[in-house]
Formats: structure tokens, C-alpha cells, sequence
């Protein structure tokens, strides 16, 4: 079947399934962005307390920045991603359980907002390294698109919005138990995703090549494209997951 342009990368499955992931944890971004507000509230928190929760978060994206771009030149990228979205749901699901028990404090939110920003610093090099080993060339500009459309409406618009229709309802945890189900459904969707281990798409290391590989002193120094990517992203995105 043919496809518009802008949609033919959906056309491999294995961007498919990256694609609704990625869409699925932006989505809990943008409902933690309000959830968070609304738990400090409604634990009676100032815009101090507000104010120390969020910058915990950005100390946790700043921290682990640099840390993911160079992990997503050397580890799996679908175990990356995979790692992350669990350690996001096993967040969430934790602040649900306190929230129901009644034992949710401060500090919990705070360890919460560092964590969850934090994994921003893994995912999106991890995401930006996983494109070209399982798109073409022709489709990366369309691919980026999807990104590039999907975090604004979906973390900035629609995930807010839908926060703040949750938060203001009876049940207290309901905002992040949705946020848990996002992450759930991109951690279910992750277990299928299947990213080349190295190359570009449609390349193939032939059976007993050796490569040369930099020594480790040039390794040191070198600015790799997924490091150069995070440090790029970082901005705007240090309070959420």
C-alpha cells in the first residue's frame, strides 16, 4: 500500500512500534507535568516546596545528559529504551501505591521528578541512535517529523489537558495511575522492538571483519552524535518524564 510521504516511514514495522512507545511515554510527560503540580498541592506544598520539587528534575536531567548519549553509543538500544520505560512505570506505580496508602511526602515527589527526567537523558539518544539502523536515508527527515510533531501536542497540549481533567476529579492517584498505564503500554510495545545491534539500514558487517576502534584516549574526547543530540533536547524537558 502506498503511503504519503510523510507517513512511509510507519510503513516498517519496527518504526511502528518505536513510534507509538515514543508517543506513549511523551504522552505520560505532559501528564506528569500536571500531576506534579497537583501532588504538591494537594500535600499542602508552597511554591517553595513546588519550586525544590521541579528542580530536583532538572538536576536529574543535567546529571544524566551526557551520561545517556555516550550509553546509547555503547549499549543496546532497545535494552536502553526497554530499561527506561520500566524504571518510569516502577516510578509511578510507586507514587500511586503511596498516594493510596496515604504515605505520599515531598521527598517522594522529589526522587520521583529526578527520576523521571532523568530517564529523558537515556531515551532520546537511544530513540534519535535507533532511526537510521531501522529507517532508509529518504525517510529520517519524515521520522524526525513524527517526533517533532508528536512532543508538542502530546506533551505540551493534549497530555496537560488531560492532567489537570484528571486531577481535578475525586480519586487523587487517578493522574498517575494514567501515567503508569503509558509507561506500561510503551514498556509492552518496547519488548517488541528489534534495532540492529551497529550500522545504518541496509548495511550489513560482513562475517569475521575486525574494524579498527579508536583508542580509548580518542574515544575520550570525541563528541558522538547521540551526546550531541541529548545535550540539544535537554532543554524544556527537565521536569517530566
Amino acid at each position: 500500500m502506498l503511503l504519503p510521504r510523510a507517513f512511509k516511514p510507519f510503513g516498517t514495522p519496527a518504526f511502528a512500534v518505536l513510534a507509538f512507545a515514543m508517543c506513549m511515554s511523551v504522552f505520560g510527560s505532559g501528564l506528569w507535568a500536571v500531576a506534579l503540580v497537583a501532588k504538591v498541592m494537594a500535600l499542602g506544598g508552597s511554591a517553595v516546596d513546588l519550586s525544590m520539587v521541579t528542580a530536583a528534575g532538572a538536576v536529574g536531567a543535567v546529571a544524566f545528559v551526557l551520561v545517556g548519549g555516550v550509553t546509547a553509543d555503547r549499549v543496546r538500544l532497545s535494552l536502553i529504551l526497554r530499561c527506561v520505560e520500566a524504571t518510569n512505570l516502577l516510578t509511578a506505580s510507586v507514587i500511586v501505591l503511596l498516594t493510596w496508602t496515604g504515605n505520599l511526602a515531598m521527598w517522594h515527589l522529589a526522587i520521583a521528578a529526578f527520576v523521571f527526567a532523568g530517564s529523558l537523558g537515556f531515551f532520546y539518544p537511544a530513540y534519535s541512535a535507533a532511526l537510521p539502523r531501522i529507517l532508509p536515508a529518504s525517510q529520517l527527515l519524515a521520522a524526525n517529523g513524527v517526533e517533532g510533531t508528536a512532543r508538542p501536542l502530546l506533551q505540551i497540549a493534549a497530555g496537560p489537558a488531560v492532567g489537570g481533567f484528571l486531577a481535578g476529579l475525586a480519586f487523587p492517584a487517578l493522574a498517575v495511575v494514567a501515567i503508569a498505564v503509558c509507561h506500561a503500554a510503551a514498556f509492552v510495545l518496547m519488548m517488541f522492538l528489534r534495532i540492529p545491534m551497529s550500522g545504518r539500514f541496509g548495511e550489513e558487517e560482513p562475517q569475521g571483519s575486525t574494524r579498527r576502534r579508536p583508542h580509548p584516549s580518542c574515544a575520550t574526547w570525541r563528541t558522538d552524535s547521540s551526546t550531541r543530540c541529548a545535550l540539544r533536547g535537554c532543554s524544556g524537558r527537565c521536569c517530566g518524564p
